[in-house]
């Protein structure tokens, strides 16, 4: 049986549609920081999705942390290449916030004592932005036990890389334009869901994909009446920087599972 699917599917089940928030809340506070992340899972966020590049650390051991770009110029205080930084450059690199670039050990904390504090569940969408990222998540996300997690990407070495060294996660390639072969794909990597953006979706794409056993996980949705239409459509979840929008849709059904 595999476990981590199975607690994956029973978490979204308590949800008739998903709204994932995207880089925790990013019209709300600083994207990717642990104040964005805290207002997601406060405003009931089903799932918390976040992007992950490598660093390297001085122990040459590798380290990932919770960015979007490859650079590191408009989400803090410094400029250069992600892939140029060390562990021990995290302190001084500080978000807009006025905090330093996430661990994603330090969101997964976050994110297990949001659970007790709101006794609930809140998974976790894993992004592999960075090179190299795929099986050091791999390694990685074997100690996380108590929230569903699923990892995406649009780089398919990275979910290759992923589903070689994990049999297990669920998995959801990530599409910005229409492939006629994204299914096909998703049948190759093993995958759950099919993440596509808002530009490319479309009534006749959703039937497709969803004939095709996977999910459809739209982004980057911040309209009421977009994410409506999206859902009408037959669209399971959404990606949005702005979940106070979508509370229509964050009544958790089981309160009581962590009792």
């Amino acid at each position: 049986m595999n476990i981590k699917l199975a607690q994956f599917r029973e978490h979204l089940s308590h949800f008739e549609k998903v709204v994932i928030g995207h880089r925790g809340a990013a019209a709300l506070a600083p994207e990717n920081t642990l104040s964005s992340f805290k207002i997601a899972c406060e405003l009931g966020c089903p799932l918390i999705e976040l992007d992950v590049h490598q660093v390297r650390d001085d122990s040459k051991t590798n380290e990932l942390i919770v960015i979007h770009d490859d650079t590191l110029d408009r989400t803090t205080n410094h400029k250069g290449e992600v892939s140029q930084i060390s562990l021990p450059d995290l302190p001084r690199i500080l978000t807009k916030d006025g905090a330093s670039v996430p661990l994603l050990s330090e969101v997964i904390s976050l994110i297990e004592n949001e659970m007790k504090i709101l006794n609930t569940v809140i998974g976790l969408n894993i992004e592999l932005k960075g090179d190299n990222t795929g099986l050091l998540t791999a390694n990685y996300i074997k100690a996380i036990d108590a929230i569903p997690t699923i990892v995406s990407s649009f780089k398919l070495k990275e979910l290759k890389a992923f589903r070689a060294a994990d049999k297990n996660t669920p998995l959801a390639p990530l599409f910005h334009r229409w492939e006629d072969s994204c299914t096909e794909i998703g049948e190759e990597l093993n995958a759950v869901a099919i993440n596509c953006s808002v530009k490319i979706v479309n009534e006749k794409r959703v039937k497709l994909i969803k004939e095709r056993g996977f999910r459809v996980f739209v982004y980057t949705v911040n309209s009421l009446h977009k994410a409506e239409e999206l859902f009408n459509m037959g669209v399971d979840g959404i990606f949005t920087d702005h979940p106070n929008k979508m509370k229509n849709w964050l009544n958790y059904s089981n309160t009581d599972s962590l009792k």
